[in-house]
């Protein structure tokens, strides 16, 4: 899945802030949506909330955004 190929990934402060999970979908998310990637912002959450666990959590936030 990952993000659309016609845009490219925000950047999103991620590292340095609040570890919990949905702080971090949240943030993500708001960093889609400044970036005009609606769609993305709301696919990318689904896709975290159906995920197993953190890490994967994560790989997914970084198929959407660059994580900094």
């Amino acid at each position: 899945m990952g993000t659309n190929e016609n845009k490219p990934k925000p950047t999103c402060k991620l590292i340095g802030r609040d570890g919990n999970v949905y702080n971090l979908i949240g943030t993500a998310k708001e960093c889609l949506r400044h970036a005009g990637q609606r769609d993305q912002a709301e696919a990318m959450a689904v896709r975290c909330f159906h995920a197993d666990d953190y890490d994967h959590v994560l790989a997914i936030i970084g198929e959407y955004v660059n994580i900094i």
